[in-house]
């Protein structure tokens, strides 16, 4: 027994050695990667409930000045008959329902009911999914820009040669899988990227083919094209609402695979033909520095302070 300890001591200890040696080794040479993962917080639970809150659409109406206890609504169908709705400064309850009218159990002036909403708990997905992504939806949605804005913008822009994609070689996608993260999420087409690694050159020689067709007839194939939905907590709330949800996509990897090999052809060909002040992998800090330079010169001139943002996302499909 007393041996049997020893073992387990020494076994114990040489394990300590070997860790604090990896992450030592990881400080020097990795930027402190594992440390990092090591001290990260705990990943928090899954999304299995959302908090909905359905306010009160009123539609256009008379109003008594001393309330009224029947109102008329756009979206009656969102308050059963019996439910609870809160607002500012009221609490009230349906009583009676027709079409498209709902009465409530007391006299409310227009301020009180245009504040009214319904809150409830879901655990339902097919119950708070149409109501979270019409949230974000919304909330996302940016202005529309009329077609003779966006045209100006376009001729005010240099103009450089179109650039034509070589096809798709297996070097260049190997190369693309090495590099790639070994330890990241499947997507919808269910391959990881050292099971793309362990394909024979036969059978991604053929995966190649698939890209390219897609990429000559512009129309990718469902399987390659379906992305996953995953929703993260931004707290430790029990019922967050859809405000206190991040939603990602994760994309097969597959598809970010040749994305990656696509990327990284275009961004040699930015890097060709970029102007001072226009060029790919600037850091933060240098984008920053030639803002703050421009600014200083343009106010010091007394000039107009003006720019243009491009977001380049490169995809063989885009979502309405």
């Amino acid at each position: 027994m007393a041996y049997s300890n020893r073992c387990c001591s020494h076994a114990w200890q040489r394990k300590k050695l070997l860790f604090n040696e990896q992450v030592e080794r990881s400080w020097s040479a990795e930027g402190g990667s594992l440390p990092f993962r090591l001290l990260k917080d705990t990943h928090k639970p899954p999304v299995n409930d959302v908090t909905i809150h359905l306010p009160l659409r009123l539609a256009p109406q008379r109003w008594s000045p001393v309330g009224k206890a029947w109102i008329q609504v756009l979206n009656p169908q969102d308050f059963p008959l019996g439910c609870v709705l809160h607002g500012d400064s009221a609490e009230v309850k349906i009583i009676d329902k027709q079409a498209d009218s709902l009465q409530f159990d007391r006299l409310l002036s227009r301020k009180e009911a245009s504040s009214l909403f319904r809150s409830f708990v879901s655990a339902e997905p097919e119950v708070w999914t149409d109501h979270f992504l019409s949230q974000w939806s919304t909330y996302w949605n940016r202005p529309t820009v009329e077609d003779d804005a966006i045209q100006e913008v376009m001729q005010a822009m240099p103009n450089f040669p179109q650039m034509v994609f070589p096809p798709l070689q297996l070097q260049d996608w190997k190369r693309a899988l090495r590099s790639a993260r070994k330890r990241t999420m499947r997507g919808a087409d269910g391959w990881s990227v050292q099971e793309l690694l362990w394909l024979s050159n036969e059978f991604t020689s053929l995966l190649l083919r698939i890209f390219q067709r897609a990429e000559q007839l512009a129309c990718c194939p469902e399987q390659l094209s379906t992305w996953v939905l995953v929703l993260l907590r931004k707290t430790d709330d029990a019922c967050p609402g859809w405000s206190l949800i991040r939603p990602i996509t994760i994309a097969g990897i597959s598809y970010r695979i040749w994305s990656r090999v696509r990327t990284a052809q275009f961004m040699r060909h930015a890097k060709e033909i970029s102007e001072p002040l226009v060029s790919p992998r600037l850091s933060t800090r240098a984008i920053w520095t030639f803002l703050s330079d421009l600014i200083s010169r343009k106010v010091a001139a007394q000039g107009s302070l003006a720019g243009l943002v491009l977001d380049i996302n490169y995809q063989m499909f885009q979502h309405p």
